[in-house]
C-alpha cells in the first residue's frame, strides 16, 4: 500500500468513525454553553485550525483560561433580557497534541469549569459549581502541504465525550462527533496569513426553553499578523448555526469576534496569549464579553546541523560516501534523537569512538581485536578534502581544517574588505526556522566584534538570506527573509546601530552554485553580509 493509499484509507476511516459514533446516549441530551474550543496543537490561531501538522513525535501542551459573561440568557418576546441562565463560566482547557506521521497528528482538550454560575429561570436560584465539561479528541490530516504549495488544506475529525454536567450547561450528556476542513493562505510577505474552517457537528437534538438545538454547522475565520518574530496579533471570528435552518434564527446562530495578542519566550518555545471578544450575534453560547489567556509550550523541533534532518541513504550497506554525508548531517551524539535524526548516525558515533582504540592495521589480530576495526581501516583511506582527517571522523568533510578542530576550518567567518563582503557558510538555523543555532550565535557575535569598530566607515550593512530549491518559491522567500532579519536582530543586540543594517530575503532566486547535488544545496542555504564603504582600506 503506497503513501497515497494510506492517506485515503485513514481519511475514509476517520469519516466512517465520525458518522458511526453512537449519538444516542443513556441520558436526556442537554447543551454545552461553552462555544470556545481552543486548538489542541496551540497553532497560529486560538480556535481556528491551521493546516500544518507536527512532524513525527513533535508535541505541544498548553493551558487556556477563558471567562465568559452571560453566554446563555432568557429573552422576552421583544428581545430584552428576562433572566440569566448561564450567567458566568470560567473554563480551564488542558490541551495537548503529538505528531504520529509528518501529515497526521492527534490532540485532546480536557475542559474543566472552575466556576459555573447558573440561574434557575423558574425559581431564580443561583448555583456556583466546579464541574467537568465534555472532553474532545481530534485528529488532523494534512491534505495539501502549505510548505510545498503555498496554500494548505487539512481535515480535522473529532469526537466529543459526554463527561460534563448537562444540568449545569457544560455538557451535552450524549456523544457528539464531526469534522472540519481547514483552508489556509500562504504567508504573505512573511507577515500575514489567514485560515478558514468549515465543518459539521452531529449531536442529539434538545430544546432549551423555546430554542431547539440539533446538528451544528461550524465556521471560523482568523488571521495571524506577525509584528515581530516574538509578537503576533490574531483577530478571529467563529460561530455556529443550526444545520438545515442556516442563520434563520439568531438564537440558533451565535457569532463571536475577538482578538488575541501573542508573545513568545525561550526562542519561541514558550508562548503567552492574552485576548478577548464579544458576541456579535447573541445566540446560545455567544457571551456579552469574553476574556482569554493561554500559555503553551513546544519543545525545539528538529534541531539539527542543517536544514533537513534526514538524508537519503541508498541502502543499508553504508559506503564511504554515505559516511561522508552522515559526517555533515549528524548532530553531536548528545543531541541525537530517535525518530528525528537518521538512525544510522549511531553507527558513525560507534566507529568514531572505536577509531582511537583500534591498533595499527598491521597489528590487528582476528579474535583479539574488534572485527569492526576492519571498517575503520577501510574508511580511513577516504579523505575528500585532504586534510589528514578521514571523512567519517571529519565534522567538515568538504573543507580542509586542522586535526585539533575536527577537520573544520579554524576561522568561523572571513571579512573580505576588497570585495565588500563578509563570507561564512556556518551561519545555520534550527530546522525550518529563523532561530540561530548556538554555534551560529557565536559566529555572528564574532562578525559583530570584527565589523563593529569599522562600521562608522561604512554606509550600510546588507544582510541577505538565501535558500536551496527545495519547497515553493514563496515559502523559501519568506524563510530566507526571516533568517536575514534574525541575523540583523542579533547584530543589533551586539551593539551595532540598527539604522545602518537592513535585511532582505532572496529565497531560491540567487543560487551560489548548482542545486543539482546535496553539497550544492547546502552551499545555497546561506546568509551573506555585504557592506558599502565610504573610505578605502
Amino acid at each position: 500500500m503506497g503513501l497515497r493509499d494510506i492517506r485515503v484509507f485513514v481519511l475514509l476511516l476517520g469519516l466512517a468513525l465520525t458518522l458511526l459514533v453512537p449519538l444516542s446516549a443513556q441520558a436526556v441530551p442537554s447543551l454545552n454553553g461553552e462555544m470556545l474550543n481552543p486548538t489542541t496543537d496551540n497553532g497560529p490561531y486560538l480556535v481556528t485550525h491551521s493546516t500544518r501538522t507536527f512532524k513525527k513525535w513533535d508535541w505541544t501542551t498548553g493551558i487556556t483560561l477563558d471567562i465568559a459573561h452571560r453566554p446563555i440568557e432568557l429573552a422576552g418576546p421583544s428581545g430584552g433580557r428576562v433572566s440569566g441562565i448561564l450567567e458566568d463560566i470560567f473554563m480551564m482547557h488542558l490541551t495537548g497534541a503529538v505528531g504520529l506521521l509528518d501529515w497526521l497528528q492527534v490532540g485532546i482538550d480536557i475542559p474543566v469549569a472552575l466556576l459555573n454560575h447558573t440561574i434557575n429561570a423558574v425559581n431564580g436560584q443561583d448555583s456556583l459549581n466546579l464541574r467537568m465539561s465534555d472532553i474532545r479528541v481530534e485528529a488532523k490530516l494534512r491534505l495539501l502541504d502549505p510548505d510545498k504549495h503555498g496554500w494548505g488544506i487539512a481535515f480535522i475529525p473529532f469526537v466529543i465525550a459526554p463527561t460534563g454536567s448537562g444540568a449545569r450547561l457544560v455538557g451535552n450528556k450524549s456523544f457528539a462527533a464531526g469534522g472540519k476542513f481547514a483552508f489556509e493562505s500562504p504567508d504573505f510577505g512573511d507577515r500575514f496569513r489567514m485560515a478558514l474552517n468549515v465543518g459539521y457537528e452531529l449531536r442529539d437534538s434538545t430544546v432549551l426553553f423555546a430554542t431547539e438545538v440539533d446538528d451544528w454547522f461550524l465556521y471560523s475565520l482568523a488571521a495571524n499578523i506577525r509584528v515581530t518574530d516574538y509578537f503576533e496579533i490574531i483577530p478571529e471570528a467563529f460561530g455556529r448555526a443550526l444545520a438545515g435552518e442556516f442563520f434563520q434564527n439568531s438564537d440558533q446562530s451565535p457569532l463571536e469576534v475577538g482578538a488575541t495578542m501573542r508573545v513568545f519566550f525561550l526562542d519561541r518555545r514558550l508562548s503567552l496569549d492574552v485576548g478577548g471578544g464579544a458576541g456579535l450575534v447573541a445566540g446560545v453560547g455567544a457571551p456579552q464579553w469574553r476574556g482569554t489567556m493561554r500559555v503553551a509550550y513546544k519543545p525545539m523541533q528538529r534541531s539539527v546541523k542543517y536544514d533537513h534532518a534526514r538524508i537519503p541513504i541508498p541502502n543499508d550497506d553504508l559506503t564511504a560516501m554515505d559516511y561522508y554525508y552522515l559526517s555533515e548531517n549528524c548532530p553531536e551524539p548528545d543531541q541525537w534523537q530517535q525518530g528525528v535524526h537518521d538512525d544510522r548516525c549511531e553507527k558513525i558515533y560507534e566507529l568514531r569512538a572505536l577509531a582511537g582504540k583500534c591498533p595499527a592495521p598491521e597489528d590487528w589480530k582476528q579474535g583479539v581485536h574488534d572485527d569492526a576495526c576492519e571498517k575503520v581501516y577501510e574508511l580511513q583511506g577516504h579523505d575528500r578534502d585532504n586534510d589528514a582527517v578521514a571523512d567519517f571522523l571529519d565534522y567538515c568533510p568538504a573543507e580542509a581544517g586542522p586535526v585539533e578542530n575536527r577537520g573544520c576550518p579554524a576561522e568561523m567567518a572571513y571579512v573580505d574588505w576588497e570585495d565588500s563582503r563578509i563570507r561564512s557558510d556556518k551561519i545555520l538555523f534550527e530546522y525550518d526556522s529563523a532561530i540561530l543555532t548556538p554555534t551560529s550565535r557565536d559566529i555572528v557575535a564574532q562578525i559583530a566584534k570584527v565589523v563593529g569598530p569599522q562600521l562608522m566607515k561604512m554606509n550600510r550593512l546588507y544582510i541577505e538570506g538565501h535558500t536551496d530549491n527545495r519547497g515553493s518559491a514563496e515559502y523559501n522567500q519568506a524563510l530566507s527573509r526571516r533568517r536575514a532579519q534574525s541575523v540583523r536582530a542579533f547584530l543589533i543586540s551586539q551593539g551595532l546601530p540598527a539604522a545602518k543594517i537592513s535585511a532582505t530575503g532572496y529565497g531560491l532566486s540567487r543560487p551560489a552554485v548548482s542545486n543539482a547535488t546535496e553539497a550544492g544545496q547546502q552551499q545555497n542555504r546561506r546568509v551573506e553580509i555585504r557592506f558599502d564603504k565610504s573610505t578605502d582600506y
